[in-house]
């Protein structure tokens, strides 16, 4: 803003203003972080006129605020926190649909980030008595990326062309300066973002696709915008939000190294992340190389008991690595090994159920078991009469008789 200031005084397009004027409007709170760029002839009259507080659009400026703090907070915020920051951070560990998401999530995240900010900027303004210039205009539906700046952050499209553009010459030059005017204008577009060469590419990445739109245009091979039909609108919004999706990579990107990883992701299916945010568990039926044989799961290793519902899955996964011809023989399976331990765990069932009968025949209540003559343990119903003797109860003294069975004295 200063710089505005002091060029506009330069040329002789304003007066200069007293201090205090000129404090106000530098120090003026609601577009000093992010809000529009208000130049000094936009805002230096309006600290002149007085203003009625009866006169106040209080209904747009609450609407203004409303709608940018829901843009900002709940939309920007969510993406951001849910999708866009986790898959930049690393994303070699997540898939190409997952990165696509991301590249899409963040395009709508940035558009909600600062045009939430400036309609918060513009609402507090509007209660204040002042009215900024509009900043974002539908960017997404632009047609070409020429209309993506007249469209977006319009105060600074203009700021650029005013301050930068045109003092370069602008296009008064050959075709070659005009290019190169472009390109210049967008790299210090992208260095006033921030001071990294991935903003540097993002600026180089937008004039060189403004060069390219001019050339088109200049040499007939462009339609012009009233000739075209609703399906080449369609077409080139689809174009353009895709290069502008692909400049945003740079812009979001902390390293060239991320931006890499991001493009690279896209194009060979990316990591082996799952699409609800946690690492995929590793793939067990990757081919191994020649000679050697596949790692086994955990869970179907020697010594390792497996988990319920895991023997068949292990199963058809050892069928589906199973090393074949040059491989080489294959180790014990562990199918078998399988079945050995439901077989022995069989057999503790069946002994469990037994231990009961066992137990009454060694404990019980004036009865002990012994073996018949020929070595053979009492029957069931020897066992089942002792028990029901010991639930009734001593009711009549028992006495044991020479066979050792329990006999009632009337």
């Amino acid at each position: 803003m200063g710089i505005s200031y002091l060029v506009d005084i330069y040329r002789g397009d304003m007066e200069p203003t007293s201090l205090e004027k000129f404090a106000t409007y530098l120090s003026f709170f609601p577009h000093l972080v992010a809000g529009p760029i208000v130049r000094p002839n936009e805002l230096l009259p309006q600290i002149d006129t007085p203003r009625s507080p009866r006169r106040v659009d209080t209904s747009r400026a609450f609407y203004l605020i409303a709608a940018g703090l829901f843009k900002k907070v709940v939309i920007s915020s969510y993406l951001a926190s849910n999708i866009v920051d986790e898959v930049f951070a690393d994303p070699s560990q997540h898939s190409s649909l997952e990165i696509l998401i991301a590249v899409y999530a963040y395009a709508v995240q940035i558009y909600a980030d600062f045009s939430g900010y400036t309609d918060i900027a513009i609402g507090v303004a509007l209660l204040l008595g002042f009215k900024f210039p509009q900043n974002f205009d539908s960017p997404y539906a632009a047609t070409s990326l020429q209309d993506f700046w007249r469209r977006w952050h319009m105060t600074l499209s203009r700021w650029l062309r005013d301050y930068v553009y045109i003092p370069l010459g602008g296009s008064r030059g050959s075709e070659r300066d005009t290019y190169r005017n472009l390109l210049l204008t967008m790299l210090l577009g992208g260095l006033w973002h921030g001071a990294g060469w991935t903003f540097v590419a993002w600026g180089a990445i937008h004039g060189v696709g403004l060069c390219v739109e001019r050339f088109r245009r200049e040499h007939g091979r462009s339609t012009p915008f009233e000739e075209q039909t609703r399906l080449d609108r369609y077409w080139r919004r689809l174009v353009t939000f895709h290069v502008v999706c692909f400049a945003w990579i740079f812009f979001r990107a902390e390293t060239f190294g991320v931006a890499w990883d991001m493009i690279t992701g896209l194009s060979d299916g990316g990591g082996t992340a799952s699409l609800d945010g946690g690492p995929r568990a590793p793939d067990h039926r990757a081919r191994a190389p020649p000679g050697r044989i596949p790692e086994r799961p955990e869970h179907l290793q020697v010594g390792v008991q497996p988990a319920r519902g895991d023997a068949a899955r292990g199963r058809a996964r050892l069928r589906r690595a199973a090393p074949r011809g040059e491989h080489g023989p294959s180790p014990r399976p562990a199918t078998s090994l399988v079945r050995e331990r439901h077989r022995a765990g069989a057999r503790r069932d069946r002994h469990r159920d037994r231990a009961p009968h066992a137990a009454a025949a060694r404990h019980g209540d004036g009865y002990v078991a012994r073996r018949k003559p020929d070595g053979r343990r009492p029957d069931r119903n020897g066992l089942d009469r002792a028990r029901a003797v010991r639930e009734a109860g001593p009711s009549h003294p028992t006495t044991r008789c020479a066979c050792g069975s329990p006999a009632t004295r009337s």
